[in-house]
């Protein structure tokens, strides 16, 4: 198999370990939370492994096409594989909507590779073990791309302050007479019990904070809304993040 690489070993090691270095402090900055059900040491140990094992495993795939492109590829696939198990349970959609793309474009590139008719029967063998290996570097950076697209969109909301995610209950501002009370509403507010409340998927939890919000602004006849929302915290803050929407001063 012909080596198309413009880096050699060393550089291209070098150089995935140098950008894991300088985008690390990004992405712990604006993207990095702990991992489902693990702590805050655990989650970056496990990080920097998805870090490490990237790195190693990427210079054995690209081992004849070790460029400037795979080298960046090599350096966005640890955080993506780190966001999509870290924000599952926020943003399902996006992140479900994120698997299926790369995975779709990967298949369509691969059966329009594979299924290509073969000239040189002679060297047929050969040609289909190039395929293949052109099909998994391929595929590599289709899902890479749709990874980083995923964190761009993440990211973005992150630095503009805005919600990861929002509750699918409306948010009301006060009205006379409005049904926004604890009686009218006390299915939900029994969720609050810890009992209920554990058992809650964080969809459901921000729906019932929302309602409790709602709430809130009628007993206290507060004229805008109070949308609630998710996102990321810095590391050892212990409270809530509540977003008001409103279009004069309080």
């Amino acid at each position: 198999m012909k080596d198309r690489s413009t880096l050699g070993n060393i550089e291209f090691v070098a150089g995935v370990v140098f950008y894991d270095l300088i985008s690390v402090i990004w992405f712990k900055s604006i993207l990095f939370r702990c991992l489902p059900g693990m702590t805050y040491y655990n989650s970056k140990f496990i990080l920097w492994g998805l870090l490490v094992c990237t790195a190693i495993l990427s210079t054995i795939l690209f081992r004849y096409k070790k460029t400037e492109w795979t080298k960046a590829v090599a350096v966005v696939i640890p955080y993506g594989v780190y966001t999509v198990i870290a924000y599952y349970t926020t943003v399902p959609l996006i992140v479900i909507s994120t698997l299926v793309v790369g995975t779709l474009l990967s298949f369509i590139y691969i059966a329009i590779n594979l299924t290509r008719k073969i000239k040189n029967k002679r060297y047929a063998k050969q040609i289909i073990k190039n395929r293949i290996y052109r099909c998994l570097c391929v595929s590599n950076c289709i899902i890479g791309i749709v990874l980083l697209i995923m964190m761009l969109s993440l990211g973005i909301r992150g630095i503009f302050g805005t919600t990861l995610q929002n509750a699918s209950v409306k948010p009301k501002a006060y009205e006379i007479n409005s049904s926004q009370t604890i009686t009218e509403n006390i299915d939900t507010i029994v969720s609050l019990k810890p009992n209920f409340w554990d058992k809650l998927d964080v969809t459901e939890k921000l729906n019932v904070m929302q309602t409790v919000a709602n709430i809130e602004v009628s007993y206290l006849g507060i004229p805008h809304e109070i949308n609630v929302g998710t996102a990321n915290l810095r590391e050892n803050t212990a409270q809530s993040q509540i977003m008001c929407k409103h279009d004069t001063a309080v």
